[in-house]
Formats: structure tokens, sequence, C-alpha cells
């Protein structure tokens, strides 16, 4: 429980809202445990923007509490090595994370092994749940992601290394307590 990945994907079976954001239409925030291989949340949303990716990461550091870091792919909304150049400041993201004593590190570009685990997780979420149950809007992909979570911890056998091919609760029934998430230090 020391390093999360987290990482956007396109849930491609829902098609994007009429107002809606175009290119991704409706997105999953997946963040698993490095170490357990535990996933932590999976959030369905039409309106990942950095910002709401950023409100997003809180339900599970006050649910969890705060990791020593995140691993990120080069995602605009999670990173900040693609727009170092663009920008003098890091992205609030980057900035939260930063209040927290969270370290952030970003993946090489096309290295998508340096985030295995959340990559592994949108596969396996693809092939065995949307692939099946094919939502067609927002609220059914929330509901068949939030079976996958659970399945996904508790069902589904995992052959990491540190699950001995056992679900992850099932080869972590108690997760190790991490620092807490602390209210006054969240920026504005």
């Amino acid at each position: 429980m020391t390093v999360w990945q987290a990482d956007c994907k396109d849930v491609s079976t829902v098609p994007a809202e009429p107002e809606g954001k175009r290119p991704h239409g409706v997105q999953t925030l997946t963040i698993p445990d490095l170490g357990t291989t535990v996933l932590l949340d999976a959030q369905v949303r039409a309106d990942f923007t950095a910002e709401v990716a950023r409100e997003a990461f809180v339900e599970p550091l006050q649910r969890y509490g705060c990791p020593v870091g995140v691993v990120v792919d080069r995602d605009v909304r999670l990173s900040w090595a693609v727009q170092q150049a663009a920008i003098s400041q890091p992205p609030r993201f980057w900035r939260f994370c930063a209040c927290l004593g969270i370290q952030m590190h970003v993946c090489a570009p096309h290295h998508p092994q340096e985030n295995g685990c959340v990559e592994r997780s949108h596969r396996t979420s693809q092939q065995e749940c949307r692939a099946v149950q094919r939502p067609t809007n927002l609220e059914q992909a929330r509901e068949v992601t939030e079976e996958f979570v659970h399945h996904s911890n508790f069902q589904r056998p995992n052959q990491a290394l540190s699950c001995d091919n056992r679900p992850p609760r099932s080869a972590f029934p108690t997760l190790p307590a991490l620092r807490p998430l602390q209210e006054t230090r969240r920026p504005g």
C-alpha cells in the first residue's frame, strides 16, 4: 500500500454525451495498489478534466490514507511531464499530491509496463466486464465497473506473486493503515 498507480481509460461501449466531452466520452479513473494489486477505486465519469481527476482521487485517499507515491502515465490530466515547457508551475493534481507528501512518478513515453498493474486492470475490465455486459449509458457503466471492482478484489484469482493465485482481498484481508488525509493541507 505504499505505491499506487492511476490512469484514465475510455469506456468505449458508452457513446459520448451530446453536450459532453467529445474526445473521450465516458472514462474510468482506475487506482490499484502496486504491492497488493487491490483495485482501490475505479470511478466512471463523463467529465474527467484535470480538476475532476484531482477531486476523484480524494475519495480513495479518504478511505485508505496517503501512499508514499503514485505512478501515472503521460495523460495531461494527471501528469506534469508533458506540460512542463508550456506552464511554469505544476498543475493542481501535482500540487495537491505534493502538499500531501506523495511523490509522483511519470512513466516514460511508450512504456505502459511501468504502469502495468493499472494497464492490466484496464484490459481485464474490458475483456471480462465491458465487452460482456456492453453498458450503453453512464449509469450502466458505473454499475458494471462497481461489480468488476468487487469481483476483481474478492473473487477473481490474481497471478501476481503477492497474491499467489488468490483474489487480492483473500491474500490481503486487511490492508495496512496509511497516513490519513489531512483536510487542512488541501490546496485551494
